[in-house]
């Protein structure tokens, strides 16, 4: 009873819902002569048919979720036909039509009925494979990804074809929800002889979703399954190796791909460059760019980015930068990741004022910058010792709607550090537990080391004894700079202390420990003890 009520109430609503629409934009298309002034409490044809296409969209999805797949099939017509109604409304001359919001009150009043009916419907089917493909299809339209998914979880243990298993696991694929890619592949193999693309597809979801090893094996299992990968297998198997650090599989694929036939592309290119600029092989990342010219294949943004990231890691920030400055003659626009690496290397080269050339270029190009780009020019700044400029670029970071990372705080301490700000520094220092971050030991070591400028010997050796309690080791860098500060504020016992535990905590002194030790001794008149250490380092 239940359920033939509710199909019944369907059908009215659908039937309501059609006629509601029709009306509303027949009545707007009829009113293209009125006068351009629009009536009190009125709504523009602009303003109506978002309003519209949106419920007739949720009404759709109301009825995929109630699992009334016939019926959700029929809906697409009426969305479809709503877009193009829609189009050609548009061409309508502007501001003259417009429609009282009494039909728009009717629809909505429709879709509320609509929900009430799916509720007490049951969950029996009324699908078939083609409805069932209309509506994977609307759904990949829409971009509703996720409701794609959701039907295609539904209904994964039907035969839904090959266009329909392609369309679910694709789906899955842009949803990162690469189990259920993996799944449906699985089940459109016991049902259809496997397909290149639906396997390609399983692998891809398997690379955004991190999952290297799963995706090795789908593509180790391709020959079982009597499928000759291509192309676009290799590069997504490739691209898998990058994102999952695996630089040395990544070089055996990219190597293979000559001996199934098959020519390397920019994907190709792109993703072997990308892999082994992560695995830090900056020398092989160059050589596959150069090859990639070789082949006469126009490298991409993904190309640079990885030969410029390469170069930079490499300590060869001139070749980084003129890689950077050819891509506009190469017709290739830079993307945020080509100019945060391009501004690392100007870091890495002490060339702070090109850094900020190229940061202050980014919006012109319509580029925003990130973390990293932030990152990158507040430590060129200090390491050139402009900590007001480093400071200035890390407080414009909550007006870009960037909230600052560890990195960003530890680069602008180490600028007030470097700048003899020793209070603005170990301000940041304490706010960073307010910034929801935890420090580490470099932001331990920066702090410290503003301690040892400022001559603020107490709060340094504070900070190095709270480091455990923060479950932080210090390291040589924290050593020496407590003890210096111990050394400028005249507490020599204090600095030979901190020089003999050293070893206790397994780190050898270096020259810069002795050298602060010896001045700590020499400065509290312990000579006999700072020729010891001396002979000691001899």
């Amino acid at each position: 009873m239940w359920a033939t009520t509710s199909c019944e109430e369907l059908r009215s609503c659908q039937i309501t819902t059609l006629t509601c629409t029709n009306t509303l934009v027949e009545e707007a298309a009829s009113r293209c002569d009125a006068a351009p002034a629009r009536k009190p409490g009125t709504l523009s044809l602009e303003e109506l048919l978002p309003g519209l296409e949106a419920a007739a969209a949720t009404m759709f999805q109301q009825f995929v979720v109630a699992a009334a797949f016939e019926t959700a099939a029929e809906v697409c017509a009426l969305v479809t036909g709503m877009r193009i109604r829609a189009f050609h409304a548009s061409w309508m001359p502007p501001g003259a039509p417009s429609t009282s919001p009494q039909l728009l009150e009717r629809l909505q009043q429709a879709l509320h009925s609509t929900s009430g009916a799916l509720h007490l419907a049951t969950p029996e089917w009324h699908s078939s494979p083609q409805a069932a493909l209309d509506i994977l299809r609307e759904l990949k339209k829409m971009r509703r990804d996720d409701l794609g998914c959701q039907l295609a979880k539904t209904l994964s243990d039907r035969n839904l074809g090959l266009q329909g298993f392609a369309l679910g696991i694709g789906m899955a694929a842009r949803a990162r929800e690469w189990q259920l890619a993996v799944h449906l592949f699985g089940a459109f193999s016991e049902k259809l002889d496997p397909s290149v693309v639906c396997c390609n597809a399983a692998i891809s979801s398997c690379e955004k979703g991190g999952q290297w090893k799963i995706a090795l094996h789908l593509f180790s299992s391709m020959p079982e399954l009597r499928l000759a990968p291509n192309i676009v297998s290799y590069n997504a198997i490739i691209s898998s190796c990058h994102k999952g650090q695996r630089w040395q599989l990544a070089l055996q694929l990219f190597g293979l791909m000559p001996t199934a036939r098959l020519s390397p592309d920019v994907v190709s290119y792109s993703a072997a460059a990308g892999a082994f600029e992560k695995g830090r092989q900056w020398q092989l990342a160059l050589q596959t760019f150069g090859s990639m010219l070789e082949a006469q294949i126009s490298p991409d943004v993904i190309s640079y980015s990885a030969a410029i990231s390469a170069s930079e890691k490499g300590a060869h920030w001139q070749l980084a930068l003129q890689l950077f400055g050819s891509m506009p003659e190469a017709k290739v626009a830079p993307n945020v990741i080509s100019y945060s690496s391009a501004l690392s290397s100007c870091e890495k080269g002490a060339e702070w004022q090109q850094a900020l050339i190229l940061f202050d270029s980014m919006p012109r190009v319509q580029v925003t910058p990130n973390v990293i780009s932030y990152s990158a020019v507040i430590s060129s700044c200090e390491k050139a010792g402009k900590w007001e400029l480093a400071m200035h670029v890390f407080h414009s970071m909550p007006e870009a709607k960037l909230q600052p990372d560890l990195i960003n705080y530890n680069a602008a301490i180490s600028a007030c550090e470097k700048g003899g700000q020793c209070q603005l520094a170990l301000r940041l220092f304490r706010s960073l537990p307010k910034a929801e971050l935890s420090p580490n030991v470099i932001s331990y070591n920066a702090a410290v080391s503003s301690c040892e400028k400022g001559m603020e010997w107490q709060i340094a050796l504070q900070l190095f004894d709270s480091m455990p309690q923060a479950r932080l080791t210090p390291d040589a860098i924290t050593f020496n700079a407590t003890i210096t500060a111990c050394e400028m504020g005249g507490e020599w016992q204090l600095a030979l202390h901190l020089f003999h535990a050293m070893p206790a905590a397994s780190i050898a002194p270096n020259v810069s420990s002795y050298n602060a030790t010896m001045n700590a001794c020499d400065r509290g008149r312990q000579w006999q003890m700072a020729l010891e250490l001396f002979n000691a380092m001899a």
